[in-house]
């Protein structure tokens, strides 16, 4: 009787799954191509390596007509002048035409992708491009990462440290992460569960010394307890930190599992903390499914 109300369930959850796939906006024929002075506001920026940023850019208008962009816009940015900043307004120049990708049957597409995030066109900049910028909007986690990036070194060791702390890649140089894939370490620069797992040693190392310093604690709060509740405020802020990467949220899911299990005093294996976290991604937005870096997590 278990099993058969377990497979009733399983199936109920796959056929709301199919209700609740999400479906690429539909085209509606309405496209831009070519060149028009556009405002817009920036969403998100992501960095990559070699001075490169993408800006994912919402409510984009056609400053002589009005007329509104359908869909998000994807900039993709070489070496701007100054870091652009999320939630900031803008007016410039740009070639903009849809977004277009190719085709891969059975695998991973990037047309698809940001079809599933409302992108449906993007422009190319490269240099220092005019832009007329709206006022400064900043945030705390990137006053704080002006603040650390100018204490830093310069060259490799500060943008590494930039990367490992922030997520922040833009001033990795292309030949240094040549050298890094060689060296097979290239998934060390790119936030995952590795670094979060780090962050949350230091809990453990908290819970045995304070179990050294005061003996009559781990009578109250066994050991592997104390360790999980003091590693959760250092992950929280590295979670911050990070900006809250796809990568780092999973592994975070994963120990808030592991803590609910500890501190229930029910026995936790690894396959239901990763259920937890892939059911909690799924429930907030079923496209995180189709997600290619959630799949090989």
């Amino acid at each position: 009787f278990a099993r058969g109300r377990t497979l009733a369930l399983m199936a109920a959850c796959f056929g709301l799954g199919l209700l609740a796939a999400p479906v690429p906006p539909a085209h509606d024929g309405a496209s831009w191509n070519g060149t028009a002075r556009v405002r817009g506001v920036v969403e998100e920026v992501r960095t990559h390596p070699g001075r490169r940023v993408t800006l994912v850019v919402r409510d984009v208008l056609d400053a002589g007509t009005n007329a509104s962009l359908p869909g998000r816009l994807l900039w993709t940015w070489t070496d701007p002048p100054a870091m652009p900043r999320t939630g900031r307004a803008f007016e410039a120049v740009l070639r903009i035409r849809e977004l277009r990708g190719r085709a891969n049957f059975g695998l991973s597409s990037s047309e698809e992708h940001w079809a599933r995030l409302g992108v449906r066109h993007r422009a190319y900049s490269n240099g220092d491009v005019p832009v007329a910028w709206g006022d400064e909007v900043s945030s705390v986690r990137e006053r704080l990462l002006d603040r650390v990036g100018a204490l830093l070194p310069e060259g490799p060791a500060g943008a590494t440290i930039r990367a490992l702390l922030f997520g922040d890649r833009l001033l990795l140089e292309p030949v240094f992460m040549d050298r890094i894939r060689r060296s097979s370490l290239a998934h060390s620069l790119a936030l995952s569960g590795l670094h979060l797992a780090l962050v949350a040693s230091f809990g453990v190392w908290a819970a045995w010394a304070l179990g050294r310093l005061f003996p009559w604690l781990l009578l109250r709060v066994p050991r592997q307890k104390l360790a999980v509740l003091l590693a959760l405020p250092a992950v929280l802020a590295y979670l911050w930190l990070g900006g809250f990467a796809a990568s780092l949220l999973r592994a975070a899911l994963m120990l808030a599992a592991l803590t609910l299990h500890l501190l229930r005093g029910v026995r936790s294996h690894p396959q239901d903390t990763l259920f937890v976290a892939v059911a909690a991604l799924a429930i907030a937005d079923p496209a995180d499914v189709h997600d290619l870096s959630l799949q090989l997590s």
